[in-house]
């Protein structure tokens, strides 16, 4: 399946679909996280989701996977159709701030019509956009030969010249070094640099964005129009052209391998403080690696590593991340690297805070709700015992725990609140399940028929 036809898909069955008050069981499906800063254009929601489950492992990874370039590698390829909204965007005047640089756009013209990328041999290249986004230069072209079209990206060093950005090899493709490689360019296109997403409408569309953390949707026009840089990955973006409302979601699109965020050693030995159960210092710093991004902030904490009380499940570890816009993450990764990873409103620092984490073993992408599924608590480590209960505070389980750790089993669509005690019976933690987390604004929408 292309990527093409995924989004087609995805906005197909977003249409009839009226998802539940909180997608909470869907944005924890187990999936493997790249090992890699890519930074793309889906994130967590419901896009995000829908990706996970089609295309499991390979899914936001594929995005970002360099095609050869050179003569020797090149297949010759004719492209994708050039649509009438594509020929709108391209025919747009260049955005960026080079958009302004007339000798630098002439050169790298030039050399990116000379670049063999394997696709559309005869077209014309025409730069999109041209600018520095963070510590990177990115260059979005398309080539053309009237019929076809293939986006064409460049990225290189802050303040690259021409030549720097064509000299790209795509076989090595290292964060931070130079790239040219082919992209889908659609009509609404959009690029992930760092905390950055690059956008681009076809001239006169306007661009509006949601905050999905909001309890009301409240669509705002970007200032720029058909053209934003946003930081705010919890954002969704609504384009409007000719009146009509044309894109509705997070904008699925390109990333590029950035050098990102490298925890130094004070941070790691600061994040497995206090950890509970059994830590394996490797892995556990490995788990704190892959729980920072973009968007985190401060030193990871790794709460507990070990295999879930009395299951015979495998070795996980729970990491908790404090993001820039004030909310959390939540990340649970096993030993074999798969994993899980939402964020959530509640302050997950909070000493008296009860977390409840599903350990889906399923393989199946849409597991059977009347499954029980087992369920890690992790309660202050003061408490010997947790109650969950369901409506009503109807009681649903009392799990014994081990240094504020257990496990329960519960149906993956539950939902129940969790109450701590320590030895004197003292209430000491509360907690619930699903965690608040983003809102969907309104269905998915990708039409530009």
């Amino acid at each position: 399946m292309s990527e093409r036809e995924l989004i087609e898909g995805l906005a197909r069955l977003a249409e009839p679909v009226r998802p539940a008050e909180d997608p909470y069981g869907r944005l924890m499906r187990r999936h493997r996280r790249s090992r890699r800063t890519a930074v793309a254009g889906w994130s967590t929601g419901a896009v995000a989701v829908a990706v996970a489950a089609l295309l499991g492992p390979i899914g936001i990874q594929n995005a970002a996977t360099p095609m050869p370039s050179g003569p020797s590698q090149a297949s010759s390829d004719s492209g994708t159709p050039l649509t009438p909204w594509v020929r709108r965007l391209i025919d747009t005047p260049v955005r960026g701030g080079l958009a302004g640089d007339r000798a630098f756009l002439d050169e790298l013209t030039g050399l990116l019509q000379r670049h063999d990328i394997g696709a559309v041999p005869g077209g014309q290249v025409r730069i999109l956009y041209a600018g520095d986004v963070g510590e990177t230069r990115l260059v979005a072209a398309v080539r053309s030969d009237g019929e076809f079209q293939q986006g064409v990206l460049a990225t290189a060093a802050r303040g690259a010249s021409p030549a720097d950005l064509n000299a790209g090899d795509e076989k090595i493709y290292t964060p931070g070094e130079p790239a040219v490689r082919r992209f889908e360019l659609r009509p609404f296109t959009s690029i992930g640099v760092g905390r950055t997403t690059v956008l681009l409408a076809p001239s006169g569309c306007v661009i509006a964005s949601t905050d999905t953390r909001a309890g009301e949707v409240g669509w705002a026009d970007e200032p720029t129009g058909d053209f934003a840089l946003i930081e705010k990955s919890w954002t969704w973006q609504q384009v409007t052209c000719d009146g009509k409302v044309r894109f509705r979601g997070r904008a699925p699109g390109e990333g590029v391998i950035t050098a990102g965020r490298r925890l130094t050693d004070a941070e790691i030995a600061a994040g497995l403080g206090g950890a509970r159960g059994t830590v394996e210092p490797a892995m556990a710093a490995q788990h704190l690696r892959t729980s920072v991004d973009g968007d985190t902030e401060g030193s990871p904490r790794l709460l507990y590593m070990g295999q879930p009380p009395r299951t015979g499940l495998p070795v996980y570890g729970v990491v908790v991340s404090f993001r820039r816009d004030g909310w959390w993450q939540l990340s649970c990764w096993a030993a074999d690297g798969s994993g899980m990873s939402m964020t959530t409103s509640t302050d997950l620092g909070a000493p008296d805070r009860v977390i409840a984490l599903p350990l889906d073993p399923a393989t199946t992408a849409t597991p059977d709700p009347q499954q029980r599924t087992p369920v890690l608590v992790i309660a202050p480590r003061d408490a010997v015992k947790v109650r969950v209960l369901g409506a009503g505070d109807r009681l649903l389980d009392t799990v014994t725990l081990t240094d504020g750790v257990g496990t329960t089993t519960q149906r993956p669509d539950g939902t129940f609140t969790l109450r701590a005690y320590d030895k004197s019976g003292n209430a000491v933690g509360l907690g619930s399940h699903p965690l608040p987390t983003e809102r969907l604004p309104a269905p998915f929408l990708d039409d530009w028929s």
